[in-house]
This record gives structure tokens, sequence and C-alpha cells, in this order.
């Protein structure tokens, strides 16, 4: 299996196999996605934490004790209060 940086743009022979195991993995990502997978890691916080997570917030709740409460960074409280004002 060849890499775009072991070819040097020169040897055809390896712009075809890298086509090809491009082709491949858009094949196994598409019947991945049609068995209802999605890549990706798995969300710490669900819908539901999250508009928890904003209503502590409304209370005055600083942003470091949720994300203590949840487990989770204080960027991801952030991020997922973000989220909320620009929907």
């Amino acid at each position: 299996m060849h890499t775009l940086g072991q070819c040097g743009f020169r040897d055809v022979e390896c712009l075809r196999s890298t086509n090809r195991l491009t082709a491949c993995r858009r094949a196994s990502r598409a019947a991945a996605a049609a068995n209802g997978r999605k890549g990706g890691r798995p969300r710490k916080v669900d819908d539901a934490d999250a508009a928890k997570a904003r209503q502590l917030r409304e209370k005055g709740i600083a942003a470091t004790d949720i994300a203590k409460m949840f487990g989770v960074s204080r960027a991801t409280v952030y991020r997922y209060l973000a989220d909320d004002t620009a929907a």
C-alpha cells in the first residue's frame, strides 16, 4: 500500500493504488452509514444533559461547577452553551 508521499507524483501505478484505496474507504463509510453507524467519538453529553446544563447556567451556576457535575471539561460546557445561542 502506497501513499502520495511515497509516490513523488511520478509513479502512475502508485496514484491508481491511492485512488482505489480512497474509493474503498468511501464505500466502507457509505456501508456503515447505511447501517446507522457514523464515525467519530461518542458524545459525552446527550441532548437532555445539555438542556440541564443550560438551565443550571441560567440559574447562575458557574461553568466550572457544571463541568464537574457532568464529568466533562469546562470547554465542553461552553461548547454546548454556544450551540444553544447559535441555534
